[in-house]
């Protein structure tokens, strides 16, 4: 088996160590592309258009991109430096983080979604939900979770 094209789904501000240097191998002896992703994600609670008149969720949404952008940049270039030679970065929006990711292994014809599992406790994972555990529920191509 080979995977040519691997999805590695960024959903925290803290990315594990651990998660790095399994994504970092991974791609170093398959020789695979790989894209670093995240989701902006908007609460599903509300709609829309609640937030396209709310100047200070417009600005607080800005600032999130910006600071996802700048972890995937940082991220990049470490997995650079270990020898990674074909990276990409993709953030996208308006997507529950599932579809989102799925979305984009579509898009970019993935052969493995990575997800980096997050150490929530019980009231954090029923209110936020789980990245991978939603990810795996509808996701035909394979996953692997990293804890």
């Amino acid at each position: 088996m080979s995977f040519e094209h691997l999805l590695f789904v960024i959903d925290d501000d803290q990315v594990s160590p651990t998660a790095i240097h399994h994504v970092t191998q991974l791609a170093l002896a398959f020789n695979s592309r790989l894209t670093l992703m995240s989701v902006v994600s908007i609460d599903p609670f509300f709609a829309v258009e609640f937030y396209k008149i709310a100047p200070s969720f417009t600005q607080y949404l800005l600032k999130t991109e910006a600071k996802i952008l700048a972890q995937l940049t940082i991220l990049k270039h470490q997995m650079l430096q270990q020898g990674i030679l074909n990276i990409h970065t993709k953030v996208i929006h308006d997507l529950p983080i599932a579809t989102g990711v799925l979305t984009v292994a579509d898009e970019i014809n993935a052969d493995l979604i990575i997800v980096a599992a997050k150490n929530r406790n019980s009231l954090k994972k029923i209110l936020a939900g789980s990245t991978p555990n939603a990810v795996l529920a509808i996701s035909p191509l394979p996953v692997m979770v990293i804890n």
